[in-house]
């Protein structure tokens, strides 16, 4: 048992590295343009990997998508995501995808402090989503099976778990969209008995596109999340269209985002300006659309994500769409 305790906190230490906890990676944006946003997409649709943001998303397009993504951070860790959506003639979207973070080379010591080499630690999740549209709302649920473990030990301990997503998305006006996603809590049970809990959480989202001749060419993202027993933290974003397709699709765009705000503190009161110096990080992206209204698209996602802390990184994502 306390093996296994130790490792999981070497494990939660490089973690930290991400800017997130071991469970946290899920709501991790894992596109360059959620990233680009600062992960504030939860009513803002973008492509294929929209469900991992909200599970209400992915039935809002009528095409079939594909997307991979992965962050650029070879040194410190491996991170990549893969997501297809199939639309079902109009009983809805299925969807379907996968995680992962995968941390190589830590080394492991013993009592006295020397080295008996390195292990690696990975986290991995295989999300199932279905969303289904009933004007003016769209609603979806995501399961997803959690996988934590350890190789390059004596033992190589695993924890596994099963959760739940839902999600909501309102279309109040063509301008101004609201959505709502609760993630259920959940457990990683180990080996010898260890649980590990997951606390459930809440986002709300807002964006917002005012109409500018006859086009939306600017949106405006907000978001709030709330994890249990924790702070709660802001997220801002803006996309800036530069270019259309004839059938008003985004062809180009560039994005920019703050996120991480925290909003207030559990133990005591601090300046406002404060608020702001935790993991508050900003990022920045490019999208580009290669292809016409009635063929297939390549979509090319690009962000550069700056935290005043942890290293600069940049996150790459290929989008198909038919």
């Amino acid at each position: 048992m306390n093996y296994l305790r130790i490792v999981l906190l070497v494990g939660l230490l490089h973690t930290l590295a991400l800017g997130v906890n071991p469970i946290r990676f899920l709501t991790y944006p894992q596109d360059a343009a959620s990233l680009a946003l600062a992960g504030a997409t939860q009513a803002l649709p973008i492509g294929t990997m929209d469900f991992f943001r909200n599970p209400a998303l992915s039935d809002l397009r009528s095409q079939i998508g594909f997307g991979v993504s992965n962050i650029i951070e070879y040194e410190q860790f491996q991170y990549a995501a893969l997501a297809m959506t199939i639309p079902l003639k109009g009983n809805g979207t299925f969807g379907w995808g996968i995680v992962g973070l995968f941390y190589p080379g830590m080394t492991r010591y013993d009592e006295t402090g020397m080295a008996l080499g390195d292990f690696s630690q990975y986290n991995a999740a295989f999300v199932v989503n279905y969303s289904k549209v009933l004007l003016p709302f769209a609603v979806g649920a995501n399961m997803k099976y959690v996988q934590r473990g350890f190789t390059g030990l004596d033992k190589n301990p695993i924890g596994k778990g099963i959760g739940i997503d839902l999600g909501m998305y309102y279309n109040i006006t063509q301008q101004l969209k609201l959505a709502v996603v609760y993630r259920l809590g959940f457990q990683l049970s180990w080996e010898e008995g260890y649980i590990e809990k997951i606390p459930k959480a809440i986002d709300v989202g807002i964006a917002w596109h005012p109409t500018l001749l006859g086009r939306n060419p600017f949106g405006f993202v907000f978001n709030i999340h709330q994890e249990k027993n924790e702070p709660v933290k802001a997220n801002l974003g803006i996309r800036w269209v530069l270019a259309w397709q004839e059938n008003e699709t985004p062809k180009m765009a560039v994005y920019g985002g703050i996120g991480q705000i925290n909003f207030e503190t559990r133990t005591y009161q601090v300046a406002f300006q404060e608020y702001f110096a935790s993991e508050k990080f900003y990022s920045t992206g490019v999208s580009l659309r290669i292809g016409t209204a009635e063929s297939a698209n390549l979509v090319l996602d690009y962000s550069f994500w700056m935290h005043p802390v942890l290293p600069n990184r940049h996150m790459i994502t290929t989008k198909i769409e038919f």
